[in-house]
C-alpha cells in the first residue's frame, strides 16, 4: 500500500518531485511493488522523480542477469512518466555484509545511458531553474557510522557543483549529519536550498504512531532507538530537508520482511 505525502517548499516554479528511496532490491523482491509505483507515479504526473539511493539491497543481487534486467527495465518505465535523477546510496557499496570502495559501475552506467535517467555520483546536472547534485560520500563514511568530519571533507568536492545562480537541491541518502552544526560552520550547505535524503525508513514508525509530529523515529539504521531526522520536513536556516519513509522498511534479505505489510510504502511530492 503506497501513502503519498505532500510538502509545499516553495510554489515559485509551479513544479513538483515525486521523492522516494530504499527500494532494496533482492531476489525474493514484491515485484508488485513496482507496478504499484509506477501506477501512482503516472496518476500524479511529476515533473521530476528522485531517487536518494539504495535502490539494491546487495551488490549480489545484480550478478544475476534476470534480476538485473528486471531493476532496468523498472528504471526505464520511470524514465518514460519524467525526468529521473538518482544517487548512491550505502547499500550500493555493500557486498553481502561488508562495505567497498566501489559499487557495481557498469549497471549505473547502463541506466545513466537511459534516456531521461541521470545517475549523479558526486555530480550535477542543471535543468531550467534546478540544479540537481547527487552527494555520494566515501565508504569511509558508512564504515564509521557516518562521523562528521569525514562527511565534512567529502561534502567540500561538490563545492564546484553548487550554481548561485539555480535552486540548488541535494540527494543525499542520509540525512544523519548532513544539517549538523559543525556542517554548516564548515562547508557550503547551507547554499543547498533543498536537501532529499532517504535511510531511515521512517525510523520504523507504525501507521498508528505515523501522525505524532516531529522527526524522531522509533529504530534508527544502526539499532539506536528514537534516532532524530528519521522522517518528514526539516529546516535549518534556509536549507529544507525531507527525509523520505522508504519504499519498503524491512529488507527482503532479513527474516523480519514479512512485517513488511503493516508498513506504508511511501512516496513524496515536493511542490516547488
Amino acid at each position: 500500500m503506497i501513502k503519498n505525502n505532500y510538502y509545499d517548499v516553495n510554489s515559485k516554479y509551479n513544479k513538483t518531485i515525486a521523492l522516494f528511496s530504499d527500494i532494496h532490491f533482492n531476489v525474493k523482491y514484491n515485484y508488485q511493488l513496482f507496478l504499484d509505483i509506477i501506477n501512482n507515479l503516472k496518476l500524479n504526473k511529476p515533473d521530476y522523480i528522485c531517487i536518494p539511493g539504495d535502490i539494491i539491497d546487495n551488490n549480489n543481487v545484480l550478478e544475476n542477469i534476470t534480476l538485473q534486467n528486471r531493476l532496468y527495465r523498472f528504471i526505464k518505465e520511470l524514465s518514460l512518466i519524467s525526468k529521473v535523477i538518482i544517487s548512491i546510496g550505502n547499500h550500493e557499496k555493500l557486498y553481502n555484509n561488508d562495505y567497498r570502495d566501489n559499487y557495481n559501475i557498469d549497471f549505473f552506467n547502463k541506466l545513466n545511458d537511459i534516456d531521461n535517467v541521470y545517475v549523479l555520483d558526486n555530480e550535477n546536472k542543471a535543468f531550467n531553474n534546478f540544479n540537481f547534485i547527487g552527494f555520494n560520500p566515501s565508504t569511509n563514511y558508512y564504515r564509521s557510522r557516518e562521523n562528521v568530519d569525514i562527511l565534512i571533507e567529502d561534502f567540500k568536492k561538490l563545492d564546484k557543483k553548487i550554481m548561485n545562480d539555480k535552486y540548488n537541491i541535494l540527494l543525499c541518502h542520509s540525512p544523519i549529519k548532513i544539517v549538523n552544526d559543525k556542517m554548516l560552520l564548515n562547508t557550503n550547505i547551507k547554499n543547498i536550498n533543498l536537501i532529499l535524503a532517504g535511510h531511515m525508513h521512517s525510523g520504523l514508525m507504525l501507521p498508528i504512531l505515523r501522525k505524532l509530529k516531529g522527526n524522531r523515529g522509533l529504530v534508527g539504521p544502526y539499532h539506536n532507538f528514537f534516532p532524530p531526522l528519521a522522517r518528514g520536513i526539516f529546516k535549518k536556516e534556509d536549507t529544507t530537508l525531507i527525509i523520505t519513509g522508504g519504499v519498503i522498511k524491512l529488507s527482503y534479505s532479513t527474516h523480519l520482511n514479512k512485517f513488511n505489510k503493516i508498513f506504508h510504502t511511501d512516496i513524496d511530492y515536493i511542490k516547488l
